[in-house]
């Protein structure tokens, strides 16, 4: 009798506890890496923007490479992941990684490494951000220690095999949608500048790009627009009520610093000061300075605003 009282109650709790397995919810799966956002990296060895490429033709879109001069070119858009311990991940449209094969190859585009874990990261995959004094930023590779350069001033791609930063080292991470670009004038094919860093009226008379060349365009509505210079943080200004030419040198948007866009049938805009009603112009075919004091638009008052 008492055998038998025992193998009840054993028998009951057995039941009991295969019960509660059966009910208890399954254990949650590891959440995916956190996104820190989708930004750009614009390159201080050539001042264009990281991008998706290849290595040579044909060949497979596996590099980085610093070739991209607009920021509105599709593969120059990435998301950073939180990798731990402070690092990161860059990670592009399709899902690959950014990741260090050898020091002696340009680090590639890989997808996990398993594919049945797709938020897997790897040491090769992490970079440590780290600030510069000027502003820029630099990647580090946890795997060697080595920072992330522009090879050949950006003529090659991105490889980690620096001890030390320098120019070729340095980047400027933007949000995407916010990153500035070049301003192209159609009558000469040449770049507007910012002449000596932003204290000389803007001219357009450089045929490649570089820190004065960038310009952050400000949504203000309503059609308009203004222009920040990224070599000094100024507003573009149509200086004396648009009698002088433009210059970057505003800490702050009012008339003299907006401007209407016009966007023309070629797919060039144009712009016209709010001071005076006047066409912007690369006056003189280019050879002076821009200037606000054109009635209509003819070659010099077209542009190709590379940040719109």
């Amino acid at each position: 009798m008492r055998t038998t009282r025992k193998l009840a109650v054993l028998a009951a709790a057995l039941i009991g506890t295969v019960g509660a397995l059966a009910v208890a919810p399954a254990a949650q799966a590891a959440a995916p890496p956190a996104s820190l956002g989708t930004f750009q990296l614009l390159a201080a060895a050539n001042y264009h923007y990281v991008n998706v490429a290849y290595e040579s033709w044909p060949g497979e879109w596996d590099v980085a490479w610093p070739n991209a001069r607009d920021p509105q070119t599709e593969g120059t858009h990435f998301t950073f992941r939180d990798a731990g311990d402070g690092d990161i991940a860059i990670v592009q449209v399709n899902g690959s990684l950014l990741t260090l094969v050898s020091e002696a190859e340009p680090l590639r585009w890989r997808q996990p490494a398993t594919p049945q874990n797709p938020d897997e990261i790897v040491d090769a995959q992490r970079f440590r951000i780290v600030p510069n004094s000027d502003g820029t930023i630099s990647l580090r590779n946890k795997v060697n220690g080595k920072h992330v350069s522009a090879e050949n001033k950006g003529a090659a791609p991105l490889h980690a095999n620096r001890d030390s930063v320098g120019p070729w080292e340095k980047f400027r991470r933007f949000a995407a949608g916010s990153a500035p670009g070049p301003v192209l004038a159609y009558v000469n094919q040449q770049y507007v500048s910012a002449d000596s860093a932003g204290t000389k009226p803007l001219i357009a008379k450089r045929p490649e790009i570089g820190l004065w060349e960038h310009f952050f365009v400000e949504d203000l509505g309503n059609g308009e627009i203004a222009l920040k210079s990224l070599v000094n943080g100024k507003y573009v200004c149509a200086e004396a009520r648009g009698a002088q030419p433009l210059i970057a040198n505003r800490d702050a948007v009012g008339p003299w610093e907006t401007f209407k866009l016009v966007r023309n049938t070629d797919g060039t805009q144009s712009l016209i000061a709010k001071i005076n009603g006047k066409y912007v112009s690369a006056e003189s075919a280019g050879t002076k300075p821009l200037i606000a004091s054109r009635t209509a638009i003819g070659v010099w008052e077209r542009f190709d605003i590379h940040a719109l």
